[in-house]
């Protein structure tokens, strides 16, 4: 019989206090709390687990256990998971967390090594479960386990009180521990966090949660920003953000108000649209309710305060293509249409399994949209000399579906070929004559979109990267296919479309990520001939670029890099 060793306990070596506070009541706003003493294993790297009681003394309760990630593991959960999880990042800048100090260190030396692991727990999110109330007087573990968490703010509780027993206990104050940790870099509390200090109930929220999401994207992270703009799109649907009423119910009989409510909605449809499209999705949350949303009036209108009195509906907006006389809509409704055929395009893109006739539905409807644009609006530029951005996205998600629809039904190449199948003065056999239309269509926005790369505008959405990537790889696919035909067209317009990258990228690092994958598909597809100055598109054999590596079984949709859904963030 093997003697009992009790291995797992001579792993605990860490030892925290400080006080955790009831999860559930805390979103109701009420703050009970109970202190809470630390001994803690290190598994691994990213994973903590800690064995919680009521005091430091010999006959001390165990009252629950905690378990602490790093903030990679944590993004990597899905929104549900997370809820379970609270910051520590409150807790350590307020001094509330501390390891006591053992005997055998001066004050100095202690405090050099406490800041050292505070450093360290600030970025860790934990998992609390308490299984006896002790606070409230229960002589034995009663009842449910129940959710714990952290303080996130100096609202929540009084810090002088709270603390005033484990200041005493250990000799500490926990202000001087904050001055101590104020040059600490914490993360920003994740949205996801239950215990964030965001309304759960608000409109706010959801401008707060897409906006979160929009830099997310644009910063690169990709898989955050599709978890937190689900979580945006589901609050909106729960409040009820996408039915006519609501904007008058909770408008406070403003105007403005009403205005931006319903700007909230579209613009929460515009993005979960245009996510849907980079993520390879056949449909969108948005788009699969009921849109009854007043639609939003032009942007100056908006900005000087001078609302129409009746704002524009959907249905009026539908009904614009057998009017006698042309109606005025804003450019945002057109941007608002773009989406809802691009959620057409995706549903289309189920594989290949739809019947030519519903191909040829949408593509006719992508025509009905250019074709029945007010005079004023097939222009970038507005009245006023200024740059139209609402419909400079609108052009952009229509040339952009367009591509999505016919790309991939098309003659030109769906995995840009190995060297050892690429010659460049043999062209690729043409599928059929549908096949070669699809071709067409499909660079035919490309260079719309180039076009549009190459207007005098100072400043793009992230959201515009999506279809640069696109034109781009269309561009690079015709050349490899169509070796000896319009080779410097196709090298210019490629070379137009990186440089908006390159500039976007010099706020967004989204491009900056892509355009790193552009440049070296684009050295191995051009090469300039220095004796004639002709640019010719080589063989990859001779590009010097890893072409194995690069194209093998690579999709033209896989290119653009979305990230690993499950949190990794890698570009493929």
């Amino acid at each position: 019989m093997a003697n009992p060793e009790y291995k797992p306990f001579k792993s605990i070596h860490e030892f925290l206090t400080a006080v955790h506070i009831y999860a559930d009541e805390a979103k109701q706003g009420i703050t009970r709390y109970v202190e809470a003493t630390h001994y803690c294993a290190h598994v691994r790297k990213d994973l903590r687990q800690c064995l919680i009681y009521d005091s430091h003394e010999q006959d001390a309760k165990l009252i629950g256990v905690e378990y602490m990630v790093s903030k990679e593991i944590y993004d990597s959960f899905e929104p549900e998971e997370q809820k379970l999880w609270h910051s520590h990042e409150y807790e350590v800048k307020s001094g509330m967390l501390i390891l006591p100090k053992p005997a055998g260190y001066t004050d100095k030396e202690w405090e050099a090594a406490e800041l050292q692991a505070m450093e360290e727990i600030i970025h860790l999110y934990g998992k609390t479960w308490h299984f006896w109330q002790v606070d409230a007087g229960h002589e034995y573990p009663l009842g449910h386990p129940v959710l714990m968490g952290s303080a996130i703010n100096a609202d929540q509780l009084d810090l002088n009180t709270a603390m005033a027993k484990r200041n005493k206990t250990f000799g500490v104050h926990h202000e001087e521990k904050a001055e101590a940790r104020k040059d600490l870099q914490p993360h920003s509390i994740h949205p996801n966090d239950e215990l964030a200090d965001l309304p759960k109930d608000s409109p706010y929220a959801v401008q707060s949660l897409l906006l979160y999401a929009i830099c997310l994207y644009a910063g690169s992270e990709r898989a955050k920003a599709v978890r937190i703009l689900a979580r945006a799109s589901d609050l909106a649907i729960e409040l009820a953000l996408n039915r006519a009423d609501y904007a008058s119910t909770y408008g406070m009989q403003d105007a403005l108000v009403e205005e931006s409510w319903r700007r909230t909605w579209w613009e929460l449809y515009v993005v979960d649209g245009s996510f849907a499209a980079m993520q390879r999705q056949t449909t969108f949350r948005c788009n699969a309710v009921e849109l009854t949303a007043y639609l939003p009036c032009e942007d100056n209108v908006y900005r000087e305060g001078m609302l129409p009195p009746q704002p524009a509906t959907l249905e009026q907006l539908d009904s614009r293509f057998f009017a006698d006389e042309e109606q005025p809509f804003a450019s945002a409704c057109y941007r608002i249409e773009a989406i809802r055929i691009m959620g057409q395009v995706l549903a289309a893109s189920n594989g290949g399994e739809n019947c030519p006739d519903d191909i040829q539905a949408v593509d006719n409807a992508i025509a009905a949209w250019r074709l029945h644009l007010p005079f004023a609006k097939t222009g970038i530029i507005d009245r006023f000399g200024e740059v139209d951005q609402m419909i400079l996205q609108a052009h952009a998600f229509i040339y952009t579906a367009t591509i999505i629809l016919h790309f991939p039904r098309s003659e030109l190449p769906l995995t840009l070929p190995t060297a050892a199948d690429i010659a460049c003065a043999a062209r690729m056999t043409q599928a059929s004559p549908t096949s070669a239309q699809h071709a067409t269509k499909a660079i035919s926005a490309s260079k719309d979109l180039s076009d549009l790369a190459g207007l005098p505008v100072d400043k793009y959405s992230p959201l515009f990267t999506c279809g640069l990537v696109f034109a781009c790889i269309v561009q690079l696919s015709a050349c490899s296919a169509h070796p000896h035909d319009c080779i410097t067209q196709h090298r210019d317009r490629v070379a137009l479309m990186t440089g908006v990258l390159k500039s976007i990228g010099r706020s967004w690092a989204i491009a900056r990520d892509v355009i790193l994958h552009l440049n070296k598909i684009a050295n191995g597809v051009f090469r300039p001939h220095d004796t004639t100055g002709v640019v010719m598109c080589q063989p990859f054999m001779d590009s010097g670029v890893d072409v194995d590596s690069m194209f093998n079984n690579m999709s033209w949709l896989d290119f653009f890099p979305a990230g690993d859904m499950s949190g990794m963030d890698d570009i493929v």
